[in-house]
């Protein structure tokens, strides 16, 4: 279990560094990556730090993690629609 959790961690965590990078590349103009990637660690940041918080204000006032665990499942399921969104209206338009 703890070569898993490592594992998954590892994973997680070379998604938080390269995959911002990866994605503003591909979206925004050259000119703006410097500008955009900072805006993007400093908002990750500052959901790390507050993030655990939140969760333990929610695990308080419910009794269980439940609820907490399904606000993070809901925003990451809105976070990969906001990510492949652009994919899904060009696939609209050229349809």
């Amino acid at each position: 279990m703890l070569y898993l959790g490592c594992g998954l961690f590892g994973l997680g965590v070379g998604n938080t560094t390269s995959l911002p990078g990866l994605l503003v590349q591909q979206e925004f103009p050259k000119r703006h990556f410097a500008r955009i990637v900072s805006l993007v660690v400093a908002i990750n940041q500052f959901s790390f730090a507050f993030g655990p918080t939140l969760l333990g204000q929610l695990e308080r006032a419910e009794g269980s993690y439940s609820t907490g665990l399904l606000v993070c499942l809901s925003m990451e399921a809105l976070a990969a629609l906001i990510v492949i969104s652009p994919m899904l209206i060009r696939g609209r338009k050229e349809g």
